[in-house]
């Protein structure tokens, strides 16, 4: 072989061996697109699932919102009802003490009225006893 011809053979023995680097890089590419879609995918769903968790955080904070809304109103309105009741406690209190009032300034004129009458009677048999 003269000079020529090994050079041409070392040439496409190099062409050759590129050839096959080419086609493991081109491999090799292929790989990480494919590896790149997939981190894509995964990405998307990572960011779908926390948009859907923040829906859902939202939502309970919202209901949340409004069960304590709900629940003070409850509240005021239990406090309002206490307050009814207290202020007609008061009102019967005050209703009885002056019912008891009443009732002794009665006892009282009755008593007086008896003590009278008792005494008329008295004064009436005194008077016949002195005859």
């Amino acid at each position: 072989m003269d000079a020529e011809s090994k050079k041409l053979k070392r040439l496409l023995i190099d062409i050759e061996f590129q050839e096959d680097r080419f086609q493991e890089l081109k491999s090799a590419v292929e790989k990480l697109k494919d590896r790149k879609a997939k981190l894509k995918d995964e990405i998307k769903e990572a960011k779908a699932e926390i948009d859907q968790l923040y829906i859902d955080h939202n939502n309970k904070v919202l209901s949340y919102e409004s069960q304590y809304e709900a629940s003070e109103e409850i509240a005021k309105n239990h406090e309002d009802m206490i307050h009814r009741f207290e202020q007609r406690l008061f009102d019967a209190k005050d209703q009885a003490a002056d019912e008891e009032n009443k009732l002794n300034a009665i006892l009282s004129k009755e008593d007086e009225y008896i003590k009278w009458e008792w005494l008329k009677k008295v004064k009436h048999l005194w008077s016949k006893f002195k005859q």
